[in-house]
């Protein structure tokens, strides 16, 4: 009874690694989990982003703490100060944190004149590797065919089923974040 209990022990981890069937059908459930409860609910710019104080999420999202307090504001939502937090702001104006970022979704500062886009963030958002390479171009302002080229420079093949930045870097037996690497990249080289 040992040995079958190491060789389910055995599988059970070797399928997980490799996406062995039942295994993937486990974590394919998760992923269509996550992306539902995102899509209805949204996903926050960063790791409990609600938890954090008006000022901080302005600090982190490179965000004018006046031009936010204006937005919220305008929305006929009613503050206590900068160092509230985003969820006690949410909940005592009968919102939800996701409200409120969407408020601030388009205020990000923008990168130095001439280019468009968002700035390009430090490290990958939350979400990062289900979105598009097209629509993440678009939304940081980074020329597309700049970051096909770059991408085959380091060996990362964009094939045209490759729907998402995960299965980009699934598809080349790499991860998103060398994908997120190179356009890091690109978006600091650009004038």
């Amino acid at each position: 009874s040992l040995a079958v209990a190491l060789f389910i022990s055995f599988y059970v981890a070797v399928g997980a690694l490799y996406n062995l069937p039942p295994m993937n059908y486990i974590l394919q459930l998760g992923e269509q989990i996550t992306a539902a409860a995102n899509k209805k609910y949204g996903e926050p710019p960063y790791g409990h982003a609600e938890l954090s104080s008006l000022n901080m999420f302005c600090r982190k999202m490179d965000i004018e703490v006046e031009l936010a307090k204006k937005r919220l504001a305008d929305a006929g939502i009613r503050i206590k100060g900068e160092n509230e937090s985003i969820l006690a702001i949410a909940r005592r104006n009968g919102r939800s944190p996701q409200q409120l970022f969407d408020l601030f979704r388009d205020a990000v500062r923008l990168p130095a004149a001439g280019n468009r886009g968002m700035l390009f963030p430090g490290s990958p958002p939350p979400g990062f590797g289900n979105q598009g390479l097209a629509d993440v171009c678009r939304k940081y302002g980074l020329p597309l065919g700049k970051v096909m080229e770059k991408l085959k420079e380091q060996g990362l093949v964009v094939r045209e089923g490759d729907a998402a930045i995960r299965e980009i870097g699934r598809n080349n037996d790499s991860s998103p974040m060398a994908v997120f690497e190179v356009l890091k990249e690109v978006a600091s080289t650009r004038k």
